[in-house]
């Protein structure tokens, strides 16, 4: 072990979170475990940073669980498993090495997208990454229900600006020198004249978080987005020659507390089982252009922060409308993604035209420094403990590359 791995590794402590139990979510029922040793002035006020569960497209209509029974009703559109994706000629990816396709130069496996319209087209921008280890663990074969003994990567794309379509990519990274990927659309159900439809999801999808059988998906000025994977639907027209899968809506937590950019979302499963949790980290620059701007309740001094919640044991759910941990991070300029592992939080940071970079700062003294670089136009980060290593993406056609990374000092 070299010196800077090992002094990585004095910046890591891990160790189990509080947790509880309810319904949506239920701060009144304590979890006694261990707790993740507190840092000074990371708890927010309780109005601070806080999101509202939504069930439905309206507080008072239908739910989005109702209206997806309707959807099934509707000619050509059925619920099919997971597996499905890689029927009928799936795309195929290509395995990489340090370098290719816009990679950095140094990384420990990775895949170019293979298509050229996913290679090169200024279209769809691809922006979030989680995987089954993100939703699952490090046994996620035997523990996902629809996983059939494989192992997934999934992408988030944005389609124009402003933001009109949005979709997910189902990759199969089990073997690596046989990727298979099928996009997925992101649709939210609603009424229209008394009628159920769907309607494209129209944001940027800036990161995504996979737990058990919930998608996390930012929604930038608004809050995140959340879809069930039992939820996935084929739709055929034109006699079944044509064939587009949707994945529906089925909840939403609209931000409800002090102004927050929702960027980037990841998991933090790296306290144990009784202590998952979501991450939300602002993209902002330091000259004001071109960030991710939040509604007026915003910081004044546009310091990006890093926002934790916990998720109910044994659920996919926000334990409490609460926020459990803040951190403003001076010089955490252009953070595409941020993952906490153990006591450190990583941030991937872009550089326009020049490579990208990985930062890192213990929880408690948010002053992020360089740990190696990344990819030309990089974006989301997931951490992924069977490797103890992370996944990154980049953005920019003709360079776009899905790459596992070192976390540790090059």
């Amino acid at each position: 072990m070299d010196t800077s791995r090992r002094a990585t590794l004095r910046m890591l402590a891990a160790a189990p979170v509080v947790a509880a139990a309810g319904s949506l979510w239920a701060p009144e029922t304590a979890n006694a475990a261990q707790a993740l040793p507190a840092a000074a002035d990371t708890t927010p006020a309780p109005d601070a940073f806080s999101v509202e569960p939504r069930l439905g497209p309206t507080k008072s209509g239908p739910t989005y669980t109702d209206l997806i029974k309707d959807l099934v009703a509707l000619r050509g559109l059925r619920f099919v498993k997971r597996s499905a994706l890689l029927e009928h000629g799936p795309s195929r990816a290509r395995r990489i090495k340090g370098g290719q396709s816009g990679a950095p130069e140094k990384i420990l496996d990775g895949f170019a997208w293979g298509t050229r319209a996913d290679r090169d087209g200024r279209s769809w921008m691809p922006q979030g990454v989680t995987t089954s280890y993100d939703a699952y663990g490090a046994d996620h074969r035997g523990a996902d229900p629809e996983g059939f003994g494989r192992t997934w990567l999934l992408v988030s794309w944005y389609l124009g600006k402003p933001a009109r379509d949005a979709r997910v990519t189902f990759v199969d990274i089990t073997d690596m020198r046989n990727i298979r990927y099928r996009h997925v659309k992101l649709v939210e159900p609603y009424q229209r004249a008394g009628r159920t439809v769907y309607r494209p999801v129209a944001f940027h999808t800036g990161g995504l978080a996979w737990y058990r059988n919930r998608l996390y998906v930012p929604d930038t000025k608004h809050g995140l987005r959340v879809f069930a994977m039992d939820h996935l639907m084929r739709q055929t027209w034109n006699g079944g020659r044509s064939t587009t899968y949707l994945l529906p809506q089925s909840a939403a937590y609209d931000n409800d507390g002090t102004g927050l950019a929702y960027s980037a979302v990841s998991l933090d499963r790296t306290h144990g089982e009784s202590e998952i949790s979501l991450v939300v980290n602002e993209f902002h620059r330091e000259d004001g252009k071109g960030e991710d701007v939040p509604d007026p309740r915003s910081n004044g001094d546009r310091t990006p922060r890093v926002v934790r919640w916990r998720l109910k044991p044994g659920t996919e759910w926000i334990e409490s409308k609460a926020a459990n941990e803040f951190f403003p991070v001076p010089g955490g300029w252009n953070a595409q993604g941020a993952v906490l592992v153990g006591g450190t939080y990583y941030l991937s940071r872009s550089a326009g035209g020049r490579p990208g970079s990985l930062l890192a700062f213990p929880r408690g003294n948010p002053v992020p420094k360089k740990v190696r670089p990344l990819a030309t136009g990089c974006e989301d980060l997931s951490y992924d403990g069977r490797y103890d290593a992370l996944w990154n993406l980049s953005e920019y056609p003709g360079k776009r590359s899905v790459c596992l990374v070192s976390r540790f000092v090059e």
